[in-house]
């Protein structure tokens, strides 16, 4: 979070919108309970605002100790299919595939790095009726880590959010229905822009 507001400085955005997936939706959510005065408008896709239980941490712990074991090639194997949808793996073979493999090229330490920030972070669930910029909550249809029945609770909570699933994706769903979720972005800055 100090990250994203160092660069939001040293570029000088003024009042940027920020989006973040899945994990970068816990750093946005985090960043709007610290300043939300510093975006215009948030969007959050494939998140939820609840730190790790115990099982959850557990969860981490051991993708580091796999990472560790087997390497990170065996860890992004075992978890980075879940996070597509079936249709996607299905029709798309070739981008699903290109996926895989730009995952295993990131440097395990950093990979590492991330499950320990996860597994650490804290709850931003009660946070969220302070929320007062314009938000838009979407959620992949078919997303096992994030449900839309969950993101839709995290959007209820949050004033006057927009709420969407987006058709034929899983967790990834910018990536797995570009078209979707870009009709859906692209509405609600036209509308933000319009109000404000």
């Amino acid at each position: 979070v100090e990250d994203l507001f160092a660069v939001i400085e040293k570029l000088a955005l003024m009042k940027p919108v920020v989006c973040g997936l899945s994990m970068g939706g816990y750093i946005t959510l985090r960043a709007l309970q610290k300043n939300q005065q510093v975006f215009s408008a948030a969007v959050l896709t494939d998140t939820h605002p609840f730190a790790d239980d115990n099982n959850g941490k557990l969860k981490r712990s051991n993708a580091i100790k796999k990472i560790n074991e087997e390497g990170l090639a065996a860890y992004v194997d075992s978890f980075v299919p879940g996070t597509f949808s079936e249709k996607t793996r299905a029709t798309k073979p070739e981008y699903f595939t290109k996926t895989l493999e730009r995952c295993k090229s990131n440097n395990p330490v950093g990979v590492k790095g991330a499950q320990i920030a996860m597994l650490s972070r804290l709850s931003t669930d009660e946070f969220l009726p302070e929320i007062q910029i314009p938000t838009l909550v979407l959620v992949g249809e078919e997303d096992a880590l994030t449900p839309p029945e969950v993101m839709q609770k995290m959007a209820d909570k949050i004033p006057d959010s927009r709420f969407a699933v987006i058709p034929n994706a899983g967790h990834m769903s910018p990536l797995e229905n570009p078209t979707g979720f870009n009709k859906h972005l692209e509405r609600f800055l036209s509308e933000i822009t319009r109000e404000g």
